[in-house]
């Protein structure tokens, strides 16, 4: 990423699959085919000190849930937790304790930021989505990797993915955009494969594989974090959608993530910095478009998003179903 008068510069086009992402040329033969791995990131001595320190910081216990724009969401994530003072020092314990073993997993990236999520006995569920897409080239890809703090399970919580389902459409999602398919359909749900991990170990996907969780139905805590990572010439960016078809792209590096109250990325806000603007080309695909979209994904992948082409699956009518934020949706699934 370059710059010119403090003014972030849009990086020049990359081609379709172009970066290894990870170190490890196995790891990312199976990156790039399924869109995640499993991998041994740490030693479990390193992941239960870690676990003490961040209960030190706040008791894991006692973490509140998250409450956003006027809602409240079954589970803690830091990210959603009004202090600030208390995301920042969160963000730095992760970084100093893991940050470089995670950093070394990778060929060329860097750590943006990092999230804690908690789920208590009963709680938790997440229906299959994608993470939200934060760079300025949509054929580039960020990667979350998600690190347990216990041993997970069938019965805790842990992430269910769905391989091969990353880049299958130049779709934006974020705060106020839906998905481009039903969260809920059960076919996304026979397709997800379920990762059992040790202490130290994790699991490494691209952030627009479809992914989600059961509640944790253990007695226990089932804490997790969550570290994102972006390639080091890459341009992070928040999409903010304007609700015109178009979608204004806003630098958003570490201290834009850690900084900034969640509940704030729902309307623009002054200080953001803008770095363009992009038109909107989401689509809205029934489970046969999906499934279509799944069959197709190793050509997709290959060929990438281009802006010259149409559309992929294009549907005839604007989508007019629910546009709540997706937090919003799951909340009123869980309530029934």
């Amino acid at each position: 990423m370059t710059h010119h008068h403090g003014v972030p510069k849009l990086p020049d086009s990359i081609r379709p699959q172009s970066r290894g992402v990870l170190a490890d040329p196995g790891l990312a033969a199976d990156f790039r085919r399924d869109g995640f791995v499993k991998a041994t990131l740490v030693s479990p001595a390193v992941v239960m000190s870690l676990k003490d320190e961040l209960d030190a910081l706040r008791p894991l216990a006692a973490a509140p849930h998250g409450t956003v724009m006027g809602g409240t969401v079954d589970y803690h994530c830091s990210a959603m937790d009004p202090d600030v003072v208390y995301r920042r020092q969160l963000n730095a314990i992760i970084r100093a304790r893991i940050g470089d073993a995670a950093t070394a997993m990778f060929d060329g990236f860097r750590l943006l930021y990092a999230t804690l999520y908690i789920k208590q006995t009963g709680l938790g569920t997440f229906p299959m989505h994608q993470n939200w897409p934060i760079l300025s080239d949509l054929n580039d890809t960020s990667v979350t990797i998600w690190v347990p703090l216990v041993a997970i399970d069938a019965n805790n919580g842990g992430v269910c993915l769905v391989p091969g389902s990353h880049k299958l459409a130049p779709h934006i999602n974020g705060p106020r955009t839906p998905a481009f398919y039903d969260e809920r359909l059960p076919s996304l749900t026979e397709r997800a494969v379920r990762a059992d991990l040790q202490l130290g170990e994790a699991i490494i996907f691209d952030d627009s594989v479809i992914h989600g969780s059961s509640p944790n139905c253990s007695p226990a805590l089932r804490p997790a974090m969550q570290l994102i990572f972006v390639p080091n010439d890459s341009l992070p960016v928040f999409y903010h959608d304007g609700q015109d078809g178009s979608f204004e792209m806003v630098h958003a590096d570490t201290d834009f993530w850690i900084d900034t109250d969640f509940a704030a990325l729902g309307q623009r806000q002054p200080d953001w910095q803008s770095v363009g603007m992009v038109e909107s080309r989401n689509r809205r695909v029934d489970e046969a478009g999906l499934n279509a979209l799944l069959a197709r994904g190793a050509e997709l992948r290959t060929v990438g998003f281009d802006a010259a082409r149409p559309p992929i699956a294009p549907v005839p009518t604007r989508y007019t179903g629910d546009r709540r934020p997706w937090w919003r949706r799951a909340l009123s699934a869980f309530r029934g």
